[in-house]
């Protein structure tokens, strides 16, 4: 099992050579702070079943070595949270989605293909647990993924159909209206700087755009894209017709997503598995105090 976030404490320790006298004595011993030390990484990494058999055999030989006990004690709390887990989380955080190609479908389409992949991953039945506008299902998607982890693959289908996706008892819950937090948790924050890092590393040569519609921009965009490293690049609709001319040498990936939006009047976000593309939010008109007499 693999886990992504870890209490600090333990990871944030240095290594500790406890095992003088124990280690490399005789040759037919495992050297026991190797053991330990492979351990520590094994948990750094978030290889939890790795480390928990290093850990266990350093309790074995020396039961009252604090900091393996720690490691433990912390491999088995996030064990506990594992195991507490809905199936569907646990499904989409290991499975990799490997081609799907949605052009112009409905949101109730992309839903079930979400579903059905979920499904062929599990082995088991997933629901859809909807709670939606009427004519939200309506909306049209236009997606195309390879190689792509579960988990962003269904962040990718929530960003492209305006909702919410989240993990239910009976599968996932789809319901209206995203809320994000203000501020991301690390491990999502640190995917998205990495996938933006990406996008800013990797340089275009030469891009010549003339009078091309948003989606033709796109396309082209995604083609270049050094995936699975680079990003997924995604437009929610509905956006306003518009066409894009430019001519650009030796620009990033990232500045060229930029200077798509801005001829386009739309804005950029970046996510875990790419950038996504939407309609400018409305600026909020403030009205004026009335004057008083």
């Amino acid at each position: 099992m693999k886990s992504k976030t870890l209490p600090l404490m333990a990871a944030l320790m240095g290594p500790v050579m406890m095992f003088t006298g124990m280690a490399g004595a005789d040759p037919g011993k495992e050297d026991l702070t190797q053991v330990y030390e492979a351990g520590r990484r094994a948990f750094n990494k978030g290889d939890l079943a790795k480390a928990k058999i290093a850990f266990a055999k350093v309790l074995l030989a020396k039961p009252d070595f604090d900091l393996a006990q720690i490691y433990m004690a912390q491999i088995r709390h996030a064990e506990a949270q594992w195991a507490a887990r809905p199936r569907s989380q646990k499904i989409a955080e290991q499975a990799i989605v490997r081609t799907v190609k949605l052009e112009a479908v409905s949101l109730a389409d992309a839903l079930e293909v979400t579903r059905r992949e979920m499904e062929k991953a599990g082995g088991g039945a997933i629901a859809l647990v909807m709670d939606l506008p009427a004519d939200a299902l309506d909306r049209t998607i236009s997606l195309s993924v390879e190689n792509l982890p579960m988990r962003d693959f269904i962040d990718a289908v929530a960003f492209a159909g305006d909702v919410r996706i989240a993990w239910h008892t009976k599968g996932l819950s789809v319901t209206a209206n995203p809320t994000f937090p203000d501020k991301m948790e690390l491990a999502r924050a640190t995917a998205v700087k990495a996938i933006q890092a990406a996008a800013q590393e990797q340089v275009i040569t030469r891009l010549s755009f003339d009078n091309i519609s948003v989606p033709e921009a796109l396309q082209w965009l995604q083609l270049k894209a050094d995936r699975p490293r680079g990003p997924l690049i995604v437009l929610r609709g509905p956006v306003r017709p518009a066409r894009v001319t430019l001519d650009l040498r030796h620009v990033s990936l990232s500045d060229a997503l930029r200077s798509v939006a801005i001829v386009a009047d739309l804005e950029v976000s970046w996510h875990p598995w790419g950038a996504g593309l939407a309609a400018k939010s409305p600026v909020p008109v403030i009205a004026a105090p009335s004057a008083t007499r």
